[in-house]
């Protein structure tokens, strides 16, 4: 996983990991396929979403047929989306916290939440209710909270 330490709020930790994974991507990955190997690539959430939405796509109209709704919805700290002025937004600005998963809506059901990166990291189950999705990410982002935006994926 890219970003575990995302929840570190001195964000040392998480910076100090991510650069981990950016050497670790500039050496070991280049060598490794420079030899013939596999790399090993770290996903972020939004990895996690990228490379996994055809997949959840196909069980969720094999589980709910082609009438679900799938959606890719994006959570963003409100300083990320309104540029305020000040040092302290400034900073907060500069690793905006944000999270992406998938929200599907069977027909005529309540929504739940597709959530492989919180459920590695064993915060959550992979699917959950979209109820409690959602509070986690209020939760977590606090007074910096707002709605999230979503899109439909075709």
């Amino acid at each position: 996983m890219r970003n575990s330490l995302a929840d570190d709020p001195t964000l040392v930790g998480d910076g100090l990991f991510k650069l981990g994974g950016i050497i670790k991507d500039a050496t070991y990955n280049n060598l490794s396929e420079y030899l013939g190997g596999e790399p090993e690539y770290g996903l972020t959430c939004e990895g996690f979403v990228d490379e996994g939405e055809a997949q959840v796509k196909a069980l969720v109209e094999k589980v709910y047929g082609k009438d679900a709704r799938i959606e890719r919805v994006y959570f963003e700290e409100r300083t990320t989306r309104e540029q305020s002025s000040g040092l302290a937004n400034w900073f907060d600005r500069t690793n905006d916290d944000n999270h992406v998963l998938w929200r599907v809506t069977p027909p005529g059901g309540k929504p739940k939440g597709v959530e492989i990166w919180n459920a590695l990291r064993g915060k959550q189950d992979v699917v959950e209710d979209w109820s409690k999705i959602e509070q986690y990410w209020k939760d977590h982002f606090g007074s910096d909270y707002c709605p999230p935006t979503a899109r439909p994926v075709k």
